[in-house]
């Protein structure tokens, strides 16, 4: 009988060359040792293991124990569901306290005083970098009334508001 051989995977090779030093997914870990043929597979994963373990310290990466900046936050209100933070592609990093907005420039450690909300009952829910390099310094802001400002943060001025949502936004 005519025997039909088994065609190899375009996505990997039956025996790397080289161990990529920055393939850290477990699944693409798991993938080549199952692969591998030599053994049981928990060999061959305990034989990747190793592989991966001595090119891992080959590479000399260091990661700091101890952080480089540290980011103060008062009044940063306590809910889950609300979107605080967010790092634009200007390098600017918005960070919503209660009813403020400060933007926080990497670059040169700068920190800016965007808007405070006029009510009393009124805070920011959500802060978003519109992601279009075109228009990378306008921010919507989302508030507790149900209203979107879009503002242009290099002019520190409000464009408009968006009005109408039946909550918060």
């Amino acid at each position: 009988p005519h025997r039909r051989r088994p065609s190899p995977s375009p996505c990997h090779s039956p025996k790397p060359a080289a161990i990529d030093p920055f393939s850290h997914d477990q699944l693409h870990v798991l993938h080549r040792a199952a692969s591998n043929g030599a053994g049981s597979q928990f060999d061959s994963l305990s034989q990747a293991e190793n592989r991966l373990r001595s090119v891992t310290k080959s590479v000399g990466r260091r990661i700091p124990k101890t952080p480089s900046r540290i980011l103060d936050a008062p009044e940063l209100v306590d809910d889950y569901y609300l979107n605080l933070v967010s790092w634009g592609e200007n390098n600017v990093l918005a960070v919503a306290l209660g009813q403020c907005v400060y933007l926080w420039e990497a670059a040169t450690g700068n920190i800016r005083h965007l808007l405070t909300l006029q009510h009393d009952d009124d805070f920011v829910t959500s802060v978003s970098w519109v992601r279009d390099k075109a228009n990378a310094n306008y921010i919507a802001i989302g508030t507790n009334l149900n209203a979107v400002q879009l503002w242009d943060a290099e002019a520190e001025r409000r464009l408009r508001t968006l009005d109408g949502h039946s909550a918060r936004v």
